[in-house]
């Protein structure tokens, strides 16, 4: 049985090496025909979209956009070649819900595109962000999470729930959503556990369990 624990722990040291990229949650929108529409004049009311807007264990919302006294709720549009789809957005929000990922978020990418207009940015709920353009994110977008933009890409740093974003003229693309090392870990020991009950249930015993 010793030996047996061993193994078990090797197993999991060696998960532990993944790259944490390769456990991440991703939204690249390829689940969805280009053409998809979504907002106030394709019968959508604002907030979820059940069964249908959700890749990767990401629940994805459309929400109301915010400029001044102007609140707009158009379009989401599935836009792109067959192989690198994106989501374009006229003054709407599409809000990205992280909890049902199986791991606790603590780093995301999102890469955008902007060609014009206002934007809206929100972190874990809290107030929504009226911009000029993305680059005015604060450095400490919301209590316990740091943002850096660079480059048509924001960073989050910290526990990370649900992001809001929104624009005016605004493309969004890959969004990668990364476990924190903890989470990480158990997901590796989860892994070996149940290679090793598959194991069992098929009569073959576990090297070094003897």
């Amino acid at each position: 049985m010793r030996h047996g624990l061993m193994a078990t722990h090797v197993g999991i040291a060696a998960l532990c090496w993944l790259s944490p990229i390769s456990m991440a949650a991703k939204v690249e929108f390829e689940s969805f025909p280009v053409g998809t529409k979504f907002g106030g004049d394709f019968g959508n009311p604002p907030g979820p979209i059940p069964d249908e807007f959700i890749e990767d264990g990401i629940q994805m919302s459309v929400e109301q956009f915010f400029f001044q006294q102007f609140t707009g709720f158009f379009l989401a549009d599935v836009v792109g070649p067959a192989n690198d789809h994106q989501l374009a957005i006229d003054n709407i929000s599409v809000l990205f819900d992280l909890t049902n990922v199986g791991f606790n978020v603590t780093s995301l990418t999102l890469k955008y595109l902007e060609l014009g207009g206002n934007d809206n940015f929100a972190v874990n709920g809290g107030s929504i962000l009226q911009l000029a353009e993305l680059t005015d994110i604060p450095a400490n977008v919301a209590p316990g999470v740091t943002a850096l933009v660079d480059g048509g890409l924001i960073t989050l740093t910290g526990k990370i729930n649900s992001v809001l974003i929104g624009g005016q003229e605004l493309t969004v693309d890959t969004i990668v959503a990364v476990p924190e090392p903890t989470s990480m870990i158990l997901l590796a020991a989860g892994g070996v556990l149940a290679l090793r009950r598959r194991r069992e249930r098929s009569g073959r015993p576990c090297r070094g369990s003897r």
